[in-house]
């Protein structure tokens, strides 16, 4: 995971042509309606090669975290988050090309 100022924000990510028949990033967690303890496990498929990235909602401008899809498609990182309802998205995005967003995932963090 990055939250650093190296991360794309979600404008840039934004300003990248979305290309068809490109698939949004699967999502295995979290799952919308369920709660989780800190830290986070965010974990899917993609497309080998290619960067996942999560913004939160409402949109601040910036990314919470990423990962590399591996040779297998798979991906996965942990976030720490404070106690409270969050909702995200994702994108993956490689070499100025990107993929439609994800489905909103709305999940609750407990102490």
């Amino acid at each position: 995971m990055s939250t650093t100022s190296q991360s794309p924000t979600y404008k840039d990510l934004e300003q990248i042509s979305e290309k068809t028949g490109i698939e949004a990033p699967v999502v295995n967690t979290p799952k919308s309606a369920e709660t989780y303890s800190s830290p986070v496990k965010f974990s899917g498929q993609g497309i080998p090669g290619w960067r996942v990235y999560f913004v939160h909602k409402p949109i601040d401008g910036t990314t919470f975290g990423f990962a590399l899809v591996d040779e297998n498609g798979e991906w996965e990182f942990d976030c720490v988050f404070d106690p409270r309802v969050y909702k995200v998205f994702g994108i993956q995005t490689y070499n100025g090309v990107r993929s439609p967003w994800t489905d909103d995932i709305e999940f609750e963090v407990t102490a």
